[in-house]
């Protein structure tokens, strides 16, 4: 792992060089590190590996958002072991694998998805809510949130900033995710 965040340090500064105009760049850091087949180590070597490359990531770009290991969605164990090695310190986002029966949000993927990370994804503060629809036709929804200022973003990661001042928020929901971004959800 000695290479690995002047690696990452060398890729974020390419992306943010060559996608200026983004409001936010993704890393996905691993691909389906299952272990011990995966990434033939254990949960804290992987945690370890992530947190070399996020501060890497994090101070080469400062649009940066870190991807979570994408898992396979029935597996729950590994993820509650990588919790409580400390992962959700060197993470911005979740990422998942829908390896689960079409459609799959009717086949377990979102339960799944919920037990692993307990509802919700949130570090220092920061909530990130992914919410979408995959039925045929888009979906209206209000979101009731504490807070007056949040960010929503498409699923390329373009933000906007919004204001709520009722308490809640009108969110049109489709096959593409729409993330709701803000501190103290």
């Amino acid at each position: 792992m000695a290479g690995l965040p002047s690696f990452a340090s060398a890729l974020a500064t390419e992306v943010a060089a060559d996608y200026p105009n983004q409001s936010a760049h993704h890393y996905q850091v691993t691909w389906e590190p299952e272990y011990n087949w995966g990434s033939g180590g254990t949960p804290a070597q992987l945690v370890q590996y992530f947190q070399l490359a996020y501060s890497a990531i994090h101070q080469a770009d400062p649009k940066a958002l870190v991807t979570r290991p994408t898992l396979f969605p029935e597996d729950i164990t590994p993820l509650s072991n990588l919790w409580s090695a400390g992962l959700g310190n060197y993470l911005d986002a979740q990422s998942m694998h829908p390896y689960v029966g079409w459609p799959p949000e009717t086949n377990g993927l979102v339960s799944n998805i919920r037990t692993q990370m307990g509802y919700r994804f949130q570090r220092n503060g920061i909530t990130v809510l992914a919410l979408w629809d995959y039925q045929a036709a888009s979906s209206a929804i209000n979101l009731a949130v504490p807070i007056e200022s949040i960010q929503i973003c498409d699923w390329m990661a373009n933000c906007t900033n919004t204001t709520s001042s009722s308490g809640s928020i009108g969110l049109t929901l489709g096959a593409s995710p729409v993330c709701v971004v803000g501190h103290g959800l």
